[in-house]
């Protein structure tokens, strides 16, 4: 009778230490690993060996275990696929972010109305939601002024207006006396230093010399 022992000493260990002893083991027969062996009818007595073949009829009988499922095989190759369309997908993404910030530089308002109105285009597109440039500059196709018309933009701010001409320099003659002509805006301190021929052309160039009052502050006539 073929026994497997270290299925009798796990499922019956009594049954196993009698099968043991009577084998002639010595020792704790629990400490073996004796596997499976051939136990001939003269070696265990007519008892045990009723309750061996018991054993074995019960051990037949039951269902095998199910077998556990395999683990499944990774695919390096579509998680290489995977990884590269998510790097892709990121890329495409940011590049339409700075798209959209250069709309708005172009003159397009950064409202919420305007970023609604372009996620639903996108969302409804043949691309489904996948953002990209090619997707932005298509949505402010459609929807701007050459499409729709929906979207917003800033007014144009009209051009600067040129600067005034400045002033022509007055030109200062040399009078007789060899000196330069004062300027009609001359201060209180160069008219005293003056000489009396800048003086007098001085006086006849701002009406004939009237009390005027000089650039200075000063209320009374230096002459």
């Amino acid at each position: 009778m073929l026994i497997n022992l270290d299925k009798v000493k796990v499922s019956r260990p009594a049954l196993f230490r009698n099968v043991a002893q009577q084998l002639g083991y010595t020792g704790d027969p629990f400490l073996l690993v004796l596997g499976t062996r051939e136990i001939r009818d003269d070696e265990i007595d007519l008892e045990v060996r009723r309750l061996l073949k018991i054993w074995v009829s019960t051990e037949s009988e039951k269902p095998a275990a199910p077998a556990e499922p395999s683990e499944p095989q990774i695919d390096m190759a579509e998680v290489l696929r995977e990884e590269q369309a998510d790097m892709k997908r990121a890329a495409d993404q940011q590049q339409a972010v700075l798209r959209l910030k250069e709309w708005a530089v172009a003159g397009l308002e950064d409202t919420q109305t305007n970023a609604d109105l372009i996620k639903d285009f996108i969302e409804k597109s043949d691309v489904h939601g996948y953002l990209s440039r090619e997707i932005v500059d298509a949505a402010v196709a459609n929807l701007g002024p050459r499409g729709t018309n929906q979207l917003t933009w800033k007014p144009k701010e009209a051009p600067a207006p040129p600067p005034e001409p400045a002033e022509p320099a007055e030109l200062l003659s040399t009078l007789p006396d060899g000196t330069k002509q004062l300027p009609l805006d001359v201060d209180n301190a160069t008219l005293r230093r003056a000489s009396k021929d800048q003086a007098r052309d001085w006086l006849a160039r701002t009406n004939a010399g009237k009390l005027i009052r000089p650039k200075g502050g000063f209320s009374s006539s230096i002459f």
